[in-house]
Formats: structure tokens, C-alpha cells, sequence
């Protein structure tokens, strides 16, 4: 051969090794060592050729593979197919389709670790394979990954845009994850495709109801209901909207729909119940405890059920069958939980342990004035925030936003020092929560967002939104404890109101909370006690609206003629004129109490 240089022989061993022309590689560096026997980099070039390699991995199995594992699918032998696929994939691991597969057997084996696994290393050897995020996506939605499913979706869509259903399953995932505003596009657009689609009409109107958009949720549901009479849902959702806005005859007569279609449908029996004062032989209570007493009944319809015999007795004046089917609705709904109240003294100590250090951080007011500035109603629930609200959002400057749960979702794990506490990671809060509540001040320059819980959470609102007001509304404890046991909650958060010895322990670990924030805030927090409302109400809302800025608007006097969507269990109350009286109703079941709000006879917050 002709004479080489040791460098011209290795780069032509590399070029022969990256063709996979090993024996030409070998025999090349033979032939030279012949003639350089001592030199070290041909010795070492000659070791790596001889060590033992791993057999190349091929871009596809081969079709008839493939086709295997797709018949021992559609015969639903998932673990066949789990087998089969997991021994391919260490020879194969370059075929996204053949990981696509796999993760579609262990998914419907229950094994999310390993289908989640499969369809991510299928997506990384192509991103821009569709069925594999579709299919990430539904494995994330079982999973309850929401965040994780809308990410998959949208990235499915921008790769293929005319994918219906799964659009329809993004708006759905959106709306699930409190995205209201972003679902009620996605809906849009679905139904600009299908606009006889009812589904997603009706998941339309439910968005624009969280939006506070009642005119639209009303209109989106009617079409709906044309569209599908037979659908008791639609049904009921018309009904919940009526009843939202104190529409008593539509409500009822929607909820007769309903239950036309579906006779033992809960949550239309407790609708009903709710909408007018049951009288003695009235023939609902019987249909409420048919449904009941059924055989097929589940424990979450004999849940809601018990509660609307609970209210049904009261009205009747039975107060032993209404507290008996009280503690049967709170039974229930306890043994679908896992509260424990040990872990919310635990969580209480963290949130006063982290406080000195969001405080330590925190931001200063900006010189210009907010586009929009939050006003946080917190107390704990049943404590009279949704009455509050209701006079605020009637002045012409403060938009209603309701419950929103946009602090907790962006700053949990700092109010909980879980994650470290800076000026950026502050100011990302900041910027975030105020693009939230931006699309629901509808022009105003103040919104209020009066979420119970974010009495909790008061030390990081001054951190990161010193211009927000906090108002926080004090009621007596025993009414406070006796409403949160009588009301029948969706929200897991207040597994404490299933039982009375927790709702007394819970009140009390608010009642401590809130005198340290106090210490620790001062005047940055504006009180309100809602029984002085109840009985002095323009003497108190014109302090409350003095003490926020505002100029005094006689509107404030005549929340119950503000119609903005309350979604509370406060919505038959604020559709009232402003009455006391309420904080002592607990007193017609003292005899059935046990001795539970003993002690708590003087206690406020």
C-alpha cells in the first residue's frame, strides 16, 4: 500500500468504521502497525476495534413483527403485546411506531409508568408523530394530568389542526383545569366546524358560567337543549343557571325536565328541593327518597340525595330527621376523602414558618397604578364573603371574579417555603395572577377574587401585590362551624366540614392564623364583621368602601339586585335583601350537637 502517515491512517480507520466496513478498518491498522510497531495510537485504535459491540439497532422491526403485536392488540392480549413489544424495543429502538404500541398495551394494563415512558421515547425519535401525543394525552387525563394533557393536545393540533375530537377533549381539559377563558376558544372554534355539536355546547355554556357570562351560558344551553332534549344534563345545567340568577319557575321547570328524562338523577332532586319551601305531603319527598333508597343507588347520589332530605325535613320543622340525614350526606362524602386534620396543623406551621421570608422579599408598589388591582375577600368559608363580593361588585368600579384559583395554583410552594423564595420568582407570581384576573375586570379598574381559603396565603399576597386590598370578613364561630357542616361541598379542600370535631379544630387553626397574620400585617388587612353588616348595613359598607378608595355608590345598598353568576352555596341568600339573624339558625339543633361548639360560646377571629 502506499505510505500513510499515522494520522492518514486513523482518519480513513474512522471512515471505514462509521460505513461499518470493520475487516477493511482491521486490516488497515495492521498493515500499519507493520511498519510503526510502536506507535501507541495505532495499539489503541487496534484495541477498540477488537473490543466487543453492541449489534447496530435497526430503525423499524420488521413489518410482520408489527403486525403481531396489532393483532394481539385488537385481541385485547395487552400483556402479550407488553411482552412482546418490551423484548423488540431492546433490539428496535429506533421505531416510534413500535413504542406507540407498547404504550397503548401498558396503558390499558393500568401500567402508566411504562406507557408514559413509551410514548415519550416515541415522540423523542419523532416529534411530530400524532398518534403518540394523542395517545400521551389520554394516558395524562386518566391520570388526572391536566396540565400535562392541554400541553399534549395543543402540541397534537399545531401538528394537525382538524382534529376534532381532540379539540373537543382539549376544551374539555382546559375548563377541568380552571382555564375557562382559554376552553371557551377552544369551544368556539370546535363549533365553528360543528355548530350543531350539543356536547359542545353544552360545555360552552358550563365554561361561560365559571366566566361569569350568563347571558352567553344561557343561550349556549337553550341551543343545546333543542338540539338534545332527551339529555337530562342539559337539562339540569339550564336549570342551575335559572336558578343562579333567582329565576325560581324556570328552575323548576327545567329540573322537572331533567328528572322527566332521568327520574333519580341527585343532583336535579337536590336542585328542586333547593328551589322552593317543601310543604308537608309534598310528593318530592317521596321521589327523593325512592331514588335514595334505591338498590342501585351509589354512595355519592345518596350522598347529595341525604342532603336534600336534610333540607326538606327542615323546612317541615323535623329537625331530628333533617340532622340525622345530615350526619348520613357528611358520612358519606367523608368516606370518599382522606382528610386528616393533623396535616393541616402541619401545613398551618409551614405557611407561618415561610412567611418571614416572603416579607423579607418582598415587592414594592410600582409607581403607575395597576391596569387592574385585586381586592382578595378571605375568611373562612360560609363566613359571609359571598354577601361582601356581592356589595362590592355592584359599585361600577370593581368587576365579581368569584372563587378563583389562580394564587393557589401559582404560589402554593412559595407560601409553603417548598420552593426558594426570590424578587424573580415573586415578580413571576405578580405578573401571572395579574393576567389572570386582566380578562374578567371587563374595562373596571378593580376585581375581586373572594376565594375563602387565601386567608392562608395573606403574607405572599403582600409580597407579591402590595397594591392588592385584603378584606377579611369575621363571623361568629359557632355560625361559622354549623354553615360549613351543613353545606355539602364539591371541593376536597374542605374535607374538615364533613365532621363536627374538624370543622371546630379547622375553625380554630383559622382563628390562630389570622391573629398572626395581624402581627405581621397590621393595617394591610381591612376587617369586616358581617353580623355589624347585617344589622348596620349602609354605616358598614360605607366604611368598607372608604377604607378600599372608593367613592360611595348607592348600588352597594342592593347587592340581591346585582346579577352577576354567584356559584356559592351563598346564592339563594345574596338574591335577598340583606337580613341578620342567620348566625343563630345553628341554635334550632343544639340539642342535637353533642356539646360540639362548646367553647366556642366568645371566639371570633
Amino acid at each position: 500500500m502506499a505510505i500513510l502517515t499515522v494520522e492518514q491512517v486513523l482518519l480513513r480507520v474512522k471512515s471505514l468504521e462509521r460505513k461499518g466496513d470493520l475487516a477493511a478498518a482491521r486490516q488497515l491498522l495492521a498493515e500499519a502497525l507493520a511498519q510503526f510497531p510502536a506507535n501507541v495510537r495505532l495499539r489503541r485504535a487496534q484495541q477498540a476495534l477488537a473490543a466487543p459491540r453492541p449489534a447496530p439497532a435497526r430503525q423499524r422491526p420488521p413489518q410482520a413483527e408489527l403486525e403481531i403485536m396489532v393483532r394481539l392488540f385488537h385481541q385485547q392480549q395487552y400483556k402479550a403485546v407488553v411482552d412482546h413489544g418490551t423484548l423488540l424495543a431492546r433490539q428496535f429502538n429506533q421505531s416510534p411506531v413500535l413504542f406507540n404500541i407498547l404504550g397503548s398495551a401498558a396503558t390499558r394494563l393500568g401500567n402508566g409508568a411504562l406507557a408514559r415512558q413509551s410514548f415519550l421515547r416515541a415522540i423523542e425519535i419523532d416529534p411530530t408523530f400524532v398518534d403518540a401525543h394523542n395517545n400521551l394525552a389520554v394516558l395524562q387525563l386518566q391520570q388526572r394530568d391536566w396540565l400535562g394533557a392541554i400541553d399534549s393536545m395543543q402540541t397534537s393540533l399545531r401538528l394537525r389542526p382538524d382534529q376534532i375530537v381532540v379539540l373537543g377533549n382539549l376544551a374539555g381539559a382546559l375548563a377541568t383545569a380552571g382555564h375557562h377563558e382559554e376552553a371557551i376558544g377552544a369551544y368556539r372554534r370546535l363549533l365553528a366546524s360543528r355548530p350543531d355539536d350539543h356536547d359542545a355546547l353544552h360545555g360552552l355554556a358550563k365554561a361561560q358560567i365559571e366566566r361569569n357570562d350568563l347571558d352567553g351560558a344561557l343561550q349556549a344551553a337553550s341551543r343545546a337543549a333543542e338540539l338534545a332534549p332527551e339529555s337530562a344534563e342539559i337539562w339540569l345545567t339550564l336549570g342551575n343557571i335559572h336558578r343562579m340568577l333567582g329565576q325560581t319557575a324556570p328552575a323548576l321547570a327545567a329540573f322537572e325536565a331533567a328528572l322527566q328524562r332521568k327520574p333519580t338523577l341527585a343532583v336535579a332532586l337536590l336542585g328542586l328541593v333547593r328551589s322552593r319551601k317543601i310543604q308537608p305531603d309534598d310528593p318530592l319527598i317521596r321521589q327523593v327518597h325512592s331514588a335514595h333508597d334505591a338498590p342501585f343507588a351509589t354512595d355519592a347520589d345518596r350522598c347529595i340525595l341525604a342532603t336534600a332530605l336534610a333540607k326538606a325535613y327542615e323546612d317541615l320543622g323535623d329537625l331530628g330527621r333533617a340532622f340525622h340525614y345530615l350526619c348520613e350526606s357528611n358520612r358519606l362524602r367523608r368516606a370518599g376523602l382522606t382528610y386528616r386534620l393533623d396535616l393541616d396543623v402541619r401545613r398551618f406551621d409551614r405557611l407561618r414558618k415561610a412567611a418571614p421570608a416572603l416579607l423579607r422579599h418582598a415587592l414594592e408598589p410600582e409607581d403607575t397604578p395597576l391596569a387592574v388591582t385585586p381586592i382578595f375577600v378571605v375568611a373562612m368559608p360560609r363566613s359571609g364573603t359571598t354577601l361582601v363580593e356581592q356589595i362590592l361588585s355592584s359599585h361600577s368600579q370593581v368587576s365579581g371574579g368569584g372563587e378563583l384559583p389562580h394564587l393557589l395554583q401559582l404560589g402554593q410552594d412559595l407560601a409553603m417555603g417548598q420552593r426558594p423564595v426570590s424578587g424573580a420568582e415573586l415578580r413571576k407570581l405578580r405578573v401571572g395572577y395579574l393576567a389572570k384576573i386582566a380578562a374578567l375586570a371587563r374595562g373596571k379598574p378593580f376585581v375581586t377574587d373572594k376565594m375563602p381559603h387565601n386567608f392562608r396565603f395573606l403574607p405572599l399576597i403582600r409580597a407579591a401585590l402590595p397594591e392588592a386590598r385584603i378584606v377579611h370578613v369575621n363571623r361568629a364561630a359557632r355560625a361559622v362551624c354549623w354553615s360549613n357542616f351543613k353545606q355539602l361541598f364539591s371541593s376536597d379542600e374542605l374535607g374538615y366540614a364533613t365532621d363536627l370535631g374538624d370543622v371546630v379544630g379547622y375553625y380554630r387553626l383559622y382563628r390562630d392564623m389570622m391573629a398572626h397574620w395581624r402581627a405581621l400585617l397590621g393595617p394591610a388587612i381591612l376587617e369586616v364583621d358581617y353580623e355589624r353588616l347585617t344589622v348596620a348595613q349602609q354605616d358598614e359598607t360605607q366604611r368598607l368602601l372608604a377604607a378600599l378608595g372608593l367613592p360611595w355608590e348607592d348600588a352597594c345598598l342592593s347587592p340581591q339586585d346585582n346579577r352577576r353568576v354567584v356559584r356559592t352555596a351563598s346564592l339563594q341568600q345574596v338574591r335577598k335583601a340583606v337580613y341578620s339573624g342567620s348566625s343563630d339558625e345553628w341554635r334550632k339543633y343544639e340539642a342535637f350537637l353533642g356539646g360540639a361548639f362548646d367553647g366556642l360560646d366568645a371566639e371570633r377571629t
